[in-house]
């Protein structure tokens, strides 16, 4: 039987949105490989943030991963905040 894995052990992220709605989104810079996000403004005004993460995994390790996990969970409240 094939092993299950739960996690992605590596890769990127993205968002995709149509090309029409480029005027209406903005990148955020991020210096993190792991998260990107963007913030869309509606027709009312209402910014919405987006942002989209990879937690990285390490299957063949028998370390628990806690440092890097706090690390990506800092970054996302910091995006949410500055933006």
């Amino acid at each position: 039987m094939p092993e299950i894995m739960f996690c992605k052990p590596s890769g990127g992220v993205a968002i995709l949105y149509r090309k029409s709605l480029a005027r209406y989104v903005r990148n955020i810079d991020t210096d993190s490989r792991g998260i990107c996000g963007i913030i869309i403004q509606t027709n009312h005004n209402l910014y919405i943030c987006i942002v989209s993460v990879n937690m990285l995994c390490d299957k063949y390790s028998n370390v628990t991963m806690n440092d890097e996990y706090v690390n990506v969970i800092n970054d996302i409240e910091y995006l949410m905040h500055e933006n």
